[in-house]
């Protein structure tokens, strides 16, 4: 009868055991809600035996030797500190880890000893001390080398990797996590290789090679999916959330994280709920969601706290300093900056000190405080430089480069972005190669060279498209805009206004809630007042007023048109199928704008394959349509049928009424009057400045007795009667005849009572007056 090891079949059991737990633990993950009593009693027996099982197999290396005394106790401590980091108390792990470490050396078991000083390493690295990490896994890496230990080697290797990451050593980094996977490869283990990847994934976003995380991440979570590891799930979702953030698709990465975050709550991993809360955060505040934002920030603050992961709670403090300097609280977002600063410094975390004290110069260039903000870039340039953090040395030199331009020196500026450049292109980092150009770009046409201004922006705009990214394109398409306004050629700069415009909308029909992308849509004001502005500059004053609708009027008439929550099948295969074709469309559009892409016969061959993609769109959204019609919906509030109501509008206006639409730029004021038989338009010579000053003096006079415009004296009438003259006198000849006005305000008009407006008589003795968001909402 052949003889079976206690080892062997603790191996054996082990992975049945594992594989049954995994099962039972993603099917509760899915189906939500509490864990069963069934799931709670198997836990507490697995847990015991899987622990029980993997160091007994080890302690024996797979023979049927006795375990010592040390050793036992060694391992009850072990597991007790596992315990411990499942539950978030860290300290309390390295305490156990510690005792176990001290018991398996004086018994003498590498191996176990290898095990124990991996796991230190790892709760090392969350508390923020990186160095300390490294020495512990190099040393479990010496042991498992020694011991011919492969499988252990090259998880020791990844986590090695993940050091290097987090130091800034970019380098050193992909090749431990190469040579991890080498060794996964070789053993033909399908996870193993699928971790190694996703680690490499992470470096390849840092590095701005996005398509390429992309692409990977997909791969490694379906292996997780196939093998049935959630925890392993929730932490892919997680990383493609990132990257679908970094590449502009917010909806997609908000998806991906809220799954993660769902199934970490289930897991019960309190340090990986904390981190999807933080990601989260990012992809709100990116939108300009900030409320939600900052619920999510607060949220993980507390989650880091609790379990004392500091490095967790740095990273967020410095998120939230992030968040109040965009808003513009500068003094709360300098206190959230130092809390985290303080924290870095007492973990040691040189890397994290650079970030933060990049952050602080930021605030201070914005305080108008350059002197200050440069010795904050100078500490953090040397931390960079010492680590070395090549991706740091880069950041920092950007913002060198923001604060010598906010000084003054321009050629200061330029030589600190060319080096924060070429740091980011030595290092692959494509997305800051980008954001460098288009910052350069600004220099260079502050300067008043608008040729090398316009070449940055090119160069910027050709390094968006080859990577897909649209909200970059959208961002410095707008730039060139302008940049072609002041060099005079104004058809030029329509054109990019125009294009930009059509950018944004597109980005925008893939976000879902209509509060996110009303948002997005405010986050992108200033682009449509330059299209309307040039538009109305050039004489094209019907399209101006549909640009000023596709504005003003697009998120009413989504709310209205949207219904209740659409509630869509991700992964239906039309919608995959919709997403590749338009990335295809996207790169063959990208192709063929660089200049000198390829001979004549290749670029016609580019041309064949772009109109033959956009035809098989077009065949492809008519089956969406059929499919899956709540997508459609929401998509497909597209411009000809914002015109379309436009048209209707005027169509059900009766011969008496007469609706009033303005428009406010700097120094102008702009009106359309829309009649059923007309479209009148008028330029006004007064500064939005003016108008104003107007409507807060009439406000600032009201009494909270005044009622309606009764009894109004003199501190009234000067405003009101001024604001006539602005606002109505222009086109008082367009309203012969008519009894009803409609009024369509802009920005602070908001605020101003029409009705209440006086020449001799008040208008609302004139006319009834009604107000109305948009002349697009007039037919609903």
């Amino acid at each position: 009868m052949k003889r079976v090891s206690i080892g062997n079949f603790f191996r054996s059991i082990t992975a049945q055991i594992t594989t049954v737990w995994s099962s039972l633990r993603l099917k509760q993950a899915q189906r939500g809600g509490a864990p069963s009593v069934a799931l709670t009693i198997a836990q507490a027996y697995i847990s015991a035996i899987v622990g029980l099982s993997v160091f007994v197999t080890a302690c024996l290396g797979g023979e049927s030797s006795p375990v010592s005394l040390e050793e036992s106790r060694g391992l009850e401590e072990f597991h007790r500190g596992e315990q411990w980091v499942k539950s978030g108390k860290l300290k309390e792990a390295l305490d156990s880890y510690e005792r176990a470490l001290d018991l398996f050396r004086k018994a003498g078991h590498l191996f176990l000893e290898a095990q124990t000083l991996s796991e230190l390493g790892i709760v090392y690295r969350h508390l923020g001390q990186n160095q300390r990490s490294l020495e512990l896994q190099l040393e479990a890496l010496d042991l498992y080398d020694r011991l011919g230990k492969t499988r252990e080697k090259a998880i020791t290797l990844r986590r090695i990797g993940v050091i290097y990451r987090n130091l800034g050593e970019l380098t050193k980094s992909l090749e431990v996590q190469r040579e991890a996977l080498t060794l996964m490869e070789g053993l033909g283990d399908p996870e193993g290789v699928a971790d190694s990847r996703m680690n490499l994934s992470v470096i390849y976003v840092t590095l701005g090679k996005l398509r390429e995380a992309l692409r990977v991440q997909e791969e490694a979570l379906q292996v997780y999916k196939t093998l049935q590891r959630p925890e392993k799930i929730a932490s892919a979702l997680g990383n493609l959330g990132l990257t679908k953030l970094f590449l502009g698709n917010v909806q997609e990465s908000l998806n991906d994280q809220s799954r993660s975050l769902e199934i970490k709550r289930q897991l019960g991993d309190i340090n990986g709920e904390a981190n999807s809360r933080v990601n989260l955060g990012l992809a709100y505040a990116g939108l300009g969601s900030y409320p939600e934002a900052l619920k999510q920030y607060w949220e993980a603050l507390s989650l880091y706290q609790k379990t004392g992961n500091k490095q967790g709670e740095a990273v967020t403090l410095s998120n939230l300093g992030d968040l109040f300097n965009g808003l513009g609280d500068l003094s709360r977002a300098e206190e959230y900056y130092e809390s985290s600063l303080k924290l870095r410094r007492e973990l040691q975390d040189k890397a994290g000190r650079a970030i933060t004290l990049k952050n602080l110069a930021s605030l201070y260039r914005k305080e108008k405080n350059p002197a200050r903000a440069m010795d904050y870039l100078q500490e953090a340039l040397r931390l960079a430089e010492e680590i070395p953090l090549p991706l740091g040395q880069g950041d920092v030199r950007q913002e060198m480069g923001l604060v010598s331009q906010a000084q003054g020196d321009a050629a200061t500026a330029l030589e600190n972005l060319e080096k924060a450049r070429a740091s980011y292109e030595k290092a692959g980092y494509r997305w800051g190669v980008m954001d460098t150009l288009g910052y350069m770009g600004e220099v260079y046409k502050s300067m008043g060279d608008l040729e090398k201004s316009l070449s940055a922006y090119r160069r910027g705009l050709e390094l968006a498209q080859r990577e897909g990214s649209l909200q970059v394109q959208a961002h410095l398409t707008h730039r060139l805009g302008r940049l072609y306004e002041e060099r005079g050629e104004e058809e030029l700069a329509l054109r990019n206004f125009l294009e930009a415009v059509d950018q944004v909308e597109n980005l925008r029909s893939n976000l879902e809630e209509v509060e996110i992308r009303r948002l997005y849509t405010r986050q992108n004001s200033d682009l449509y007042r330059d299209a309307i502005r040039l538009l109305l500059k050039r004489g094209k004053v019907e399209k101006g007023l549909f640009y000023l609708e596709r504005f003003r009027a697009r998120t009413f008439l989504e709310t209205l048109s949207s219904g209740p929550p659409v509630k869509i099948k991700e992964d239906h295969p039309l919608l995959k199928e919709e997403q590749d074709l338009l990335a295809e469309i996207q790169f063959l559009h990208g192709q063929m704008r660089q200049e000198d892409c390829c001979p004549g016969n290749q670029l016609a061959e580019l041309k064949r394959e772009l109109e033959s993609a956009k035809r098989r769109y077009e065949e492809l959204w008519l089956r969406i349509q059929l499919a899956q019609p709540d997508y459609a919906r929401l998509k497909s509030l597209k411009a000809a049928e914002l015109r379309d109501l436009m048209d209707k509008a005027r169509d059900l206006l009766d011969e008496e009424v007469a609706l009033l639409e303005y428009f406010l730029e700097e120094e102008k004021l702009h009106i359309w009057v829309i009649t059923r038989e007309r479209l009148v338009y008028r330029e006004v010579s007064v500064s939005q400045e003016t108008i104003a000053g107007e409507v807060r003096a009439f406000r600032a006079s009201l009494s909270p007795t005044t009622s309606q415009w009764e009894g109004l004296g003199p501190d009234f009438e000067g405003p009101l009667k001024r604001l006539y003259e602005m606002l109505i006198t222009p086109i008082e000849g367009a309203l012969e005849g008519k009894k009803i006005l409609g009024i369509i305000p802009h920005q602070i008009l908001h605020f101003l009572p029409f009705g209440a407006l006086k020449n001799q008589r008040y208008l609302i003795h004139d006319y009834a007056v009604f107000y109305l968001p948009s002349l697009s909402l007039l037919p609903l």
